[in-house]
């Protein structure tokens, strides 16, 4: 594992995908305060554009981006209707650039991640052809994939990664990786990475939403819902429908994170440095050099993004206490679960085997009044 976090990369991957990347970058991710070092600047307007799709497409990606900032201080500018903003071949290039089209899962960089890969390629891209002979999807469905993707611009994380979800701890790897197209096709070298970026739990304490005791949510749109073969033990909260809209607890987070005051962001964000620190120097095997590396790429992504924050700090060096128990907090243990290689042990047994660790989840604490 010191190995992988001392490669942590300043390219990350996109959520679903999880390409190109590395198990370390995706750790990083998981530092990152589930998504609040990758917010937009509170009250900013994220330009995008299209390279694909029917105009209903680009209308229904638009009205479910609308949808989101009708509950945040941000919006989209994707052009004027009826064909919306045209990507161009060469730059200076929009930020968000959304492709429609078949293939094995929708997927979306998170966040300010965006902003390191300027380029004429898509970050966003929405399955919207599928069935025999590649029917197009009916709006409805086109709409909530596109809700969830654009959750992920925003810089949010899957909420069935929230640390009170039991679900990454009762997954049948071997009928979920036969299941999911893009899981049945993946790369052993890149299946480790795939599973902790979709599945593995965030570490509670630097999810700002679960430390002020805002609840699971499994309504989310960032939810998963998945059949029951693809879980062992008893019925859960990842087995169901496709969620289609988002949730009170979808417009509540959102709001949190892009709140109507731009400071309050930034002090929210200004909160989780000291938190990012601890977090870093409870990761057994990581040596000083790569934590450091670490705590500056974590900066770095910060201010590039919010040159008002001043001077936003990852202090390694400040004698932090010890992250405190609180709620139960799923994410600490399945890290180490998944530390010292089993990642990589789970994903060579994905088509024959549950990982290590795999099975009756642990028993949850009673969750706090949020």
């Amino acid at each position: 594992m010191a190995a992988l976090l001392a490669s942590m990369l300043p390219a990350l991957a996109s959520a679903e995908t999880g390409a190109p990347d590395t198990l370390a970058a995706s750790a990083l991710r998981r530092f990152a305060a589930a998504g609040v070092l990758w917010l937009w600047p509170a009250g900013s307007a994220v330009d995008g554009c299209f390279s694909s799709g029917t105009p209903d497409d680009r209308r229904v990606f638009v009205e479910a981006a609308a949808d989101w900032s009708s509950a945040a201080n941000i919006r989209f500018d994707f052009g004027v209707a009826p064909t919306y903003r045209v990507c161009p071949q060469t730059a200076p290039f929009p930020t968000v650039r959304v492709q429609f089209g078949s293939g094995d899962a929708s997927h979306a960089q998170v966040g300010t991640i965006a902003l390191d890969r300027p380029s004429a390629k898509p970050n966003v891209f929405i399955v919207s052809l599928g069935g025999a002979g590649q029917k197009q999807r009916a709006p409805d469905l086109v709409r909530a994939i596109s809700l969830h993707e654009i959750g992920h611009v925003l810089g949010l994380r899957h909420e069935h990664q929230h640390p009170e979800s039991a679900c990454f701890y009762m997954v049948a790897w071997k009928d979920l990786c036969t299941r999911l197209p893009g899981y049945r096709t993946e790369t052993a070298q890149r299946l480790p990475t795939k599973i902790v970026v979709n599945f593995l739990p965030m570490i509670g304490q630097a999810n700002p939403d679960y430390a002020a005791g805002a609840p699971y949510d499994p309504l989310s749109i960032m939810h998963y819902k998945l059949s029951p073969g693809s879980f062992t033990g008893p019925a859960n909260t990842c087995v169901g429908d496709r969620v289609t809209r988002l949730s009170d607890g979808d417009r509540k987070r959102i709001a949190r994170y892009y709140p109507v005051d731009p400071k309050a962001q930034l002090d929210m964000i200004r909160s989780q440095g000291p938190i990012l620190a601890r977090i870093i120097l409870a990761t057994a095997d990581l040596d000083q050099a790569a934590a450091e590396r670490l705590a500056r790429e974590g900066e770095r992504i910060v201010r590039r993004a919010h040159p008002g924050i001043g001077d936003f700090r990852i202090d390694l060096t400040a004698g932090h206490a010890r992250l405190a128990p609180g709620r139960i907090d799923r994410g600490s243990d399945a890290l180490k679960a998944f530390g010292a290689g089993k990642a990589e042990a789970a994903a060579a047994q994905c088509a024959t085997a549950n990982p290590p660790g795999a099975g009756v989840p642990p028993q949850p604490a009673a969750p706090k009044a949020p």
